[in-house]
């Protein structure tokens, strides 16, 4: 393919001007050099790059590159697209290039109930797919390739992407972050706020950077496009844009668990793989296969419960398949603890071979293609509270060191509670970790995340935020979730809820159903009313134990828009006021 070099002089110049650059940026830009970053190669001249940061610019921040050196022969750039619907990129890229290696979401796209097809200005095989080509922020960069595969991300120019005939492919999107190394303006609400981000970069050297950075789960922050801009510096782009983030930040590399998905995109609210999101169109990257390695591992899958009581134990499966070129041995291959290898973890039960080795590989050998399993206990530690742990262990071979997957894969996830212990008098469940009674709320259906506007009706826990689950259930699936007290005793209970202000995304008619002795009664709320204040939706006969409960669903609604499933309250009624009122 054909380099991209304004002169050699300029190259050289930017290239000193990085060096030097490399000497004097503060810390965070040494943490980006010196990672330990998880690398493999995908394709001949291609590699993915993952790493979660405890600390860059101020949060934690896990990122996941595909780098492809677009000077590799047989490494090529391609838009795959939709013209009216949506699909998982996952599924997109491998059906429309079967030796794709690698790939992200592209640009933004329709979103309306059975749409689909990009907003942005479109351009695949010199046919304008779409044609919106206006000058706002979302329109100033573009990924765009020539006829002869040279690739560039370039500024929007002045007489608009219309006129720009000697590019073949054009995939439009923005805001611009680096041109010539210089960084664009990007100031709007849309680029100050941390979000997920997905953005591609193109270094001096003529290397195409794809991105991801996950977001809006503790383990993720998500980024500013300042912090992005810097980031793509730190990696040495000369150009870079944004492209569609938020629950559309996907990476998909071939052949890896999750059905490729290799980063943690944020649809669901967790930190997994199981987040996507369908969308229109994406970047994909075409390589030819990479030679074989002496020793290398996919994870092939994990078995867990998330919930535990403190003190408890589980027995966890963990399996990888062997894609090396050696076969491993009970001698040779273990499960160590990582993040580092030389700690001792909270969750060591007995029965571990050592400190920080839980299990040694269960059968005799695995030769290349085989699969490997690994079976241990995990001790719940003792807590006060409800709480949330994360735990990652990796591959080591005996001789040569860590192997495999990124080093927080398998990452396994534990909320541990105190033992439930029968509630007397009034109880409040809230839906965010750390909040009261937090073990008996759960969501049953669909992907909720949490959003840190807070509630403040009285009783619920300050500053803990609330959750959050999109209402247009056509394009994003049904939610619900339930609040179920352990009563220590049968009777007639006032249950109330609440949920906080979080803006101009609330929406009505939400429906709560409330699980009583009787049957299920059914109320219709509005949440951009009555906020930050406990609402009735009745007073109920409830038995004892963990039968009634209250659930809020999306069942009602079909709008772009978000619901908030806050806190749920359950008051014993005096006996001497029981006569009063007949039940429901």
């Amino acid at each position: 393919m054909k380099r991209v070099f304004r002169s050699p002089y300029f190259a050289k110049v930017i290239a000193l001007v990085l060096w030097l650059t490399i000497l004097v940026v503060p810390s965070y830009a040494q943490t980006v050099a010196n990672a330990p970053w998880f690398s493999r190669r995908v394709g001949v001249g291609v590699e993915w790059k993952h790493y979660q940061f405890e600390n860059l610019y101020g949060n934690r921040q896990s990122i996941s590159l595909v780098i492809a050196d677009l000077n590799a022969p047989g490494v090529q750039v391609k838009i795959p697209y939709l013209p009216a619907t949506r699909q998982r990129i996952s599924a997109m890229i491998p059906a429309q290039f079967p030796n794709a290696v690698a790939g992200v979401n592209g640009s933004f796209f329709d979103t309306s109930a059975g749409g689909g097809g990009s907003t942005t200005f479109l351009r695949i095989n010199n046919q304008i797919i779409t044609n919106n080509d206006n000058s706002g922020e979302a329109l100033l960069g573009a990924l765009t390739i020539e006829a002869d595969e040279d690739v560039r991300v370039q500024a929007r120019p002045s007489g608009g992407w219309v006129g720009v005939t000697n590019r073949r492919d054009i995939l439009v999107q923005g805001p611009l972050l680096l041109r010539n190394d210089l960084r664009q303006p990007a100031d709007s609400s849309f680029c100050t706020a941390r979000h997920p981000r997905t953005f591609v970069g193109i270094t001096i050297d003529n290397k195409l950077i794809l991105a991801t950075v996950d977001g809006r789960t503790p383990q993720s922050a998500g980024m500013t496009c300042t912090e992005m801009q810097t980031l793509m510096i730190d990696l040495g782009c000369d150009d870079a844009t944004n492209m569609d983030g938020g629950g559309s930040s996907t990476m998909w590399v071939a052949g890896e668990a999750y059905s490729g998905v290799v980063n943690y995109p944020s649809d669901n609210g967790r930190y997994d793989h199981i987040g996507e999101r369908s969308v229109s169109n994406g970047i994909a990257i075409i390589a030819n296969p990479p030679p074989p390695v002496s020793i290398d591992a996919r994870i092939f899958n994990t078995v867990q419960s998330r919930v535990m009581t403190e003190l408890t134990t589980q027995a966890v499966t963990v399996r990888y398949t062997n894609i090396g070129q050696t076969t491993w041995t009970p001698q040779t291959v273990s499960l160590n603890v990582t993040r580092p290898t030389t700690r001792q973890s909270v969750f060591q039960d007995p029965t571990w071979v050592s400190t920080m080795r839980p299990a040694v590989l269960k059968e005799s050998s695995v030769p290349p293609g085989g699969t490997g399993t690994f079976n241990f206990v995990v001790r719940a530690p003792d807590v006060q509270n409800t709480t949330s742990f994360g735990e990652t262990f990796g591959l080591v071979h005996s001789t040569l060191g860590s192997f495999g997957p990124a080093d927080n894969e398998p990452r396994l996830e534990f909320v541990v509670s105190p033992p439930d212990m029968p509630a007397t008098g009034q109880v409040i469940i809230e839906s965010r970790e750390g909040g009261k009674n937090y073990s008996w709320y759960k969501e049953t259906v669909g992907a909720w995340a949490d959003v840190n506007t807070n509630a403040s009706a009285p009783g619920l826990t300050p500053g803990i935020g609330q959750r959050y689950a999109s209402s247009y259930r056509s394009v994003a699936g049904a939610k619900h979730a339930t609040f179920t007290p352990n009563l220590a005793n049968a009777g007639l209970y006032d249950v109330d809820i609440v949920y906080g202000d979080a803006g101009n995304f609330a929406r009505a008619p939400i429906t709560y159903e409330v699980h009583h002795a009787g049957g299920t009664a059914r109320v219709l709320l509005d949440q951009t009313q009555n906020k930050n204040g406990w609402i009735a939706l009745g007073r109920y006969s409830l038995k004892a134990g963990e039968t009634g409960f209250v659930e809020i669903n999306n069942d009602s609604i079909d709008v772009s828009g978000n619901f908030y499933s806050t806190a749920a309250r359950f008051t014993p009624v005096p006996a001497a006021a029981v006569n009063e009122w007949s039940l429901y």
